[in-house]
């Protein structure tokens, strides 16, 4: 403005601007350079005290951090950007909610069993049915294998039905403190294979994946009605794999329908 008689009449510098000069009007305030950010009164493009810190960006003319997007992380101080979570591990991008000793301040966690998660993940994502993942940061599921029925989300350990419930709240302490447990090392991001003992992630919905008689379960199936042994033949067996497994109804008997445990009955005259 025009017409100033003190110096109390002169206004901070706006934030995300620097204003290094005497005599400055609005118009020609300079923007806080990439990496930093300029709260309102600053003097200086950059100063230490104001680097970006990790977990955000500060792309220039930012009065302060932004934080990192759900799905993005930042690990260095200073960035002007945020970097997709890698394949393996969520971001949740809540600074507030993932508290820094789980894995590290850049708040990047390793998927849970039972889970996958591709490029950019803000959360861990279930195994679909058919598929079950018993390891930390998988990047995807693995089918499920000859002999057994994943029908169930999240599935973690198919032979004894363990299946992944979700990140609650109680979850995320357990994970914490499995996390440490692990020894998670934070300069290298090694990661531990194995389940995390955490009861509070998952659940045991008491049902047997084994594949049941009268079925075939190939790798990968996911709906019981497609592996039952077809007409004319039976199982008496539980756990296998293949169609060629089914057997051929007995001499002098009939296997009217598919999915039998036993041949239907004697054939008349």
């Amino acid at each position: 403005t025009v017409g100033n008689r003190n110096l109390s009449d002169c206004v901070a510098c706006p934030a995300g601007f620097y204003c290094p000069d005497e005599g400055m009007t609005n118009g020609s305030v300079y923007a806080c350079d990439a990496g930093f950010f300029c709260p309102a009164g600053m003097s200086v493009r950059s100063q230490f005290d104001f680097t970006c810190p990790v977990g955000s960006y500060c792309s220039g003319s930012h009065g302060f951090p932004i934080p990192c997007s759900p799905g993005y992380f930042q690990p260095t101080a200073g960035s002007s950007f945020c970097i997709p979570c890698p394949l393996g591990f969520f971001c949740p991008g809540i600074m507030s909610v993932i508290p820094s000793t789980v894995y590290n301040d850049s708040f990047m966690l390793p998927c849970p069993a039972g889970t996958f998660c591709p490029l950019g993940s803000a959360y861990p994502r279930q195994c679909l049915p058919g598929t079950y993942s018993s390891r930390l940061a998988a990047p995807n599921c693995s089918s499920c294998p000859p002999g057994y029925i994943c029908k169930d989300f999240g599935i973690s350990d198919y032979v004894n039905a363990t299946v992944y419930s979700g990140m609650n709240s109680q979850c995320l302490d357990a994970f914490a403190s499995a996390m440490r447990v692990f020894g998670m090392l934070r300069a290298n991001r090694t990661i531990v294979e194995g389940t995390i003992p955490a009861n509070p992630c998952y659940k045991n919905p008491k049902i047997d994946y084994t594949c049941p008689i009268g079925h075939f379960c190939p790798a990968g199936l996911r709906n019981l009605e497609a592996g039952r042994c077809p007409r004319g033949t039976f199982s008496d067996t539980t756990g296998i794999g293949d169609i060629l497994q089914c057997r051929p109804c007995l001499p002098g008997m009939f296997c009217v329908e598919p999915g039998l445990s036993a041949p239907t009955g004697l054939c008349s005259g």
